[in-house]
């Protein structure tokens, strides 16, 4: 395996090291074209949460841990498991069910991090593995903008989308949410001053065109000199007048 130098994604959300809206939606971008190939090639992973993706000290973010991942192919919509392979805090909904997962399953889990990278809360918590089960199935989401306000409303439509209950309700694959994510509005995404997102989604600065000042000529102005001049020259031989005066009086 590839050595990554760096560490995974929880810890850098643990560490509040996401600190900007432009940084998390980053490495989201990249979350969702790295599972894009995945559900292209067939292949659902299954696991997705942030302790598997690995965040290089450069900022480039790589999925792994394809362990239970299932070949599209191998899946029969007729399965059904007793038993959950899968984080209880990011599992799909179906999954839970023991239903067969699909790459909308991978979208929700993916929907639970994106949803704590840019409000830092899961979207449930529970004191064991079966109260989580049943919020996943059907307690209703706090609005992410409640918790961060900084949260555009097309960014809180793209994650309650990717967080719902039906499958058929989500986005289909994670080329799908990648497409929702980068074409939302630069304005209402980007709120740091002289960034954008170049075509490979990356934020690049720029320099926008209200942050830049003219320069300054710096010609002289010679009839200003001239005149400083001959005042200077006007002062300096009134001091010996008035000092004559002065002595002429107090003599």
């Amino acid at each position: 395996m590839e050595f990554i130098n760096g560490s995974h994604l929880k810890d850098k959300i643990n560490d509040q090291k996401i600190t900007s809206l432009s940084i998390g939606l980053d490495l989201m971008i990249q979350a969702c074209r790295g599972l894009a190939y995945a559900h292209q090639q067939g292949i659902v992973h299954c696991d997705i949460k942030p302790h598997n993706m690995l965040v290089s000290i450069d900022g480039t973010l790589k999925i792994t841990d394809f362990g239970i991942s299932r070949a599209l192919e191998t899946i029969s919509r007729s399965e059904r498991y007793s038993e959950i392979w899968a984080s209880p805090y990011y599992v799909s909904p179906e999954q839970t069910q023991g239903l067969p997962p699909s790459p909308a399953s991978d979208v929700y889990s993916l929907g639970v991090i994106l949803y704590e990278v840019f409000t830092g809360k899961l979207p449930f918590y529970g004191d064991d593995a079966l109260e989580l089960i049943e919020k996943h199935q059907i307690e209703v989401l706090i609005s992410p903008r409640t918790i961060n306000p900084e949260i555009s409303q097309s960014l809180e439509a793209i994650i309650l989308k990717a967080l719902e209950k039906e499958p058929a309700n989500r986005f289909e694959n994670g080329q799908d949410l990648l497409n929702a994510l980068t074409s939302m509005p630069l304005f209402e995404v980007e709120r740091e001053p002289g960034k954008v997102i170049d075509q490979k989604h990356r934020l690049n600065p720029i320099k926008s065109e209200k942050n830049i000042q003219p320069k300054k000529k710096t010609t002289l102005d010679w009839s200003t000199i001239i005149l400083s001049f001959f005042a200077i020259i006007l002062v300096g031989g009134l001091i010996p007048f008035w000092l004559y005066i002065y002595f002429s009086i107090n003599r």
